[in-house]
This record gives C-alpha cells, structure tokens and sequence, in this order.
C-alpha cells in the first residue's frame, strides 16, 4: 500500500517538474515571439522613414533566423506538451491502481470481519445448544 502511495507522489513530481519546463518553454517561446514582433516593427519603421537596402537585407536575415528560431521553440514546447500529457495519464494510472487496491483491501477487511462475525456467531450458537441440553 506504501508502495502504491509512494509511486504516486513520484508520478506527481514528475509531472510538476514536466510542468515547470513547459512554463519555462511556453516563455521562451513568448520572448521569442516579441522579439520578432519587435523587429517586425522596427522594420516597418525603416521602409515608412527611408532605408537603405542593405538594412532592408539585415533585418530580413534577422526575421528569418528569428522565424526559424519560432518554429524550433514551438516544436519544443509541443514535445515538453506531449510529455506533460504522458506524465499526467502515468498519475492517473498510479491514482486509480491505488484507489483500486484501497477499495480491494476495504472489501477485504469487511469480508474478514464478517467472517470473524459468522465465526463468532457459530461458536456462540455451538454454546447455547450445549447449555441447552446440559439443563434438559
């Protein structure tokens, strides 16, 4: 029973700490997306007042290394998403395993009780049918 409880609390850690590094990617991911909102701004700015062309290349390259640097995050985060998912049906799994061995072991012990009841009850039947006869 300890055993069960215990594989619980670990599938729980592992699952907070799966969580931490979906929030630390999910941030990433929005600095990311900023940073390139920025640019993307700042590039309006240029082609509105004036550029030249070889800024119109730089913050082209830098768009596109920054876009790429988007998807690799996203990717990132749908893989830690994915193991986020994986922790948490291994948590579920390890709650109902041990909700299903508490309900066992409950039924268990009423059974036991019952037969302790009849055994009791048996014995206390054997001895009023032997007082019984003994004041004949």
């Amino acid at each position: 029973m300890r055993r069960r409880k215990q594989i619980e609390d670990m599938r729980q850690t592992e699952l907070s700490a799966q969580r931490i590094e979906f929030e630390q990617a999910s941030r990433s991911l929005d600095q990311v997306e900023l940073r390139r909102s920025e640019v993307q701004r700042k590039l309006r700015h240029k082609l509105a007042h004036r550029a030249t062309i070889a800024d119109l290349i730089t913050f082209q390259r830098f768009l596109n290394l920054l876009t790429d640097n988007l998807d690799k995050q996203k990717k990132i985060v749908a893989t830690v998403q994915k193991k986020v998912d994986e922790k948490q049906a291994k948590l579920i799994d390890a709650v109902k395993n041990r909700k299903i061995l508490d309900k066992l072991k409950k039924k268990e012990s009423v059974a036991y009780g019952q037969r302790l009841m009849q055994k009791e009850q048996s014995f206390m039947d054997e001895i009023a049918g032997s007082r019984h006869r003994r004041g004949r």
